[in-house]
């Protein structure tokens, strides 16, 4: 990106609930935040931006069901620095007993926040609703009240070194650079590591279990919620390719722009209504969300089956879906941190990376006989999930009943 003012650089991790013990779910958030509490060459949180900030960048992180990501952004005069920042951050990092305790408050009262937030903590009840109570992908990112309370140090220790080890991460580069020159800064700071044969790989999501539970509906009621969130959830059973994935993203602009449309414009039935796609390892979950008022749940239920069901697919809805998508990824690759993790996720997700040219031609390709081979494949009641946060009093029964207005 000769063009671009900056350098971002990116570690990405094979950590988070997903490779976690339910006893102590929560590890890979918990370490994320002492790596930023100090290291030996910037011994306090403050000191560690104090430098950052002075070569002018900054430096965060983030924490997933699958992953964890670290990245810091320069301009492109300190690119080399960049590998020494994260280097530092990771595995020069102080890991004090203070800071555990100081972390382990700070978390707590992080979990109660995401409780008390709706939009933030609806996501974590689609994934404990969807999954069995002990598998690592019901739990909440950040852990438990009771995993946050039995994390010791010695755990973290012991995570940090069986995770973070070359086999295990992958770094990626964008930005207006020197090929050479920032492999040699990655060389000398990360080179020095070795990596670890014994590789931690996740188990495979078992779909059955899902499959084999009676009711498909599951209501968290909340008397301080004014407004009804519901959102209906479609699971997919395969790892997807770079075309599945395209193929996935159209179909989510497609039932976006319907369900939008049918609840803000047409009936003003709520102020927010939107599609999401989650995509994981080895499945995704297209999420249909709408909030309302509680007397509206059954009248909205039934509406959103309905709009899937008669979804559009003809050659001008998915031209107008495709033009979205295309356009949501031309603004994304002007900043180097969007470019950087639109090549990571690529490797993450597929191991297969593709230029932006390569997939624009990729969504160019997605037709009608896709959408619906996909449509009819995913969107029927066996792959269904509605959940509702709320003050209702419609029961689940009611609900199943015009769940299965979806095909079988």
């Amino acid at each position: 990106m000769p063009w671009a003012n900056s350098v971002a650089l990116q570690l990405w991790v094979t950590a988070g609930p997903r490779s976690e013990p339910q006893a102590t779910a929560g590890l890979a958030h918990f370490l994320e935040h002492l790596f930023f509490d100090g290291t030996k060459s910037y011994p306090s949180n403050r000191k560690l931006n104090k430098a950052v900030e002075a070569a002018g960048g900054d430096i965060d992180a983030s924490t997933h069901k699958e992953y964890v990501v670290y990245q810091i952004k320069l301009p492109y005069q300190n690119q080399l620095r960049a590998a020494e920042f994260l280097y530092e951050l990771i595995f020069n990092s102080l890991l004090s007993k203070k800071d555990v305790e100081k972390e382990r408050g700070i978390i707590k009262q992080e979990l109660k926040r995401e409780i008390d937030n709706i939009e933030s903590y609806r996501w974590d009840f689609i994934l404990k609703s969807l999954w069995p109570e002990n598998h690592p992908l019901s739990e909440n990112t950040l852990g438990s009240e009771a995993s946050i309370k039995t994390i010791q140090r010695a755990d973290l220790l012991k995570y940090k070194r069986k995770m973070y080890n070359p086999g295990n991460m992958f770094l990626m580069a964008a930005g207006n650079f020197e090929k050479k020159n920032i492999l040699d800064s990655i060389k000398k700071t990360f080179g020095f590591l070795s990596a670890d044969k014994h590789i931690p790989i996740f188990e495979k999501i078992e779909f059955q279990r899902h499959h084999q539970r009676p009711l498909r509906v599951f209501i968290e009621k909340r008397r301080e919620v004014k407004q009804a969130y519901i959102t209906l959830s479609f699971l997919t059973g395969s790892s997807p390719s770079h075309l599945e994935i395209m193929v996935l993203k159209v179909l989510d602009i497609m039932f976006q722009k319907r369900i939008f449309d049918f609840f803000v414009y047409q009936s003003g039935l709520s102020y927010s209504a939107f599609a999401n796609l989650w995509t994981f390892k080895d499945h995704s979950l297209e999420n249909i969300t709408i909030e309302v008022a509680p007397e509206k749940i059954k009248y909205s239920v039934d509406k959103i089956i309905e709009e899937v069901k008669n979804l559009d697919i003809n050659p001008e809805s998915i031209t107008e879906a495709a033009n979205s998508l295309k356009k949501i990824l031309f603004l994304n690759l002007a900043d180097t941190d969007k470019f950087a993790e639109f090549i990571a996720e690529q490797e993450w997700y597929t191991g297969n990376i593709k230029s932006p040219e390569e997939m624009i031609q990729e969504i160019n390709n997605v037709g009608v006989s896709q959408i619906k081979k996909l449509k009819s494949q995913v969107f029927k009641y066996r792959n269904a999930l509605l959940t509702i946060i709320g003050d209702t009093t419609t029961s689940q029964k009611e609900l199943e009943k015009i769940l299965k207005n979806l095909p079988e």
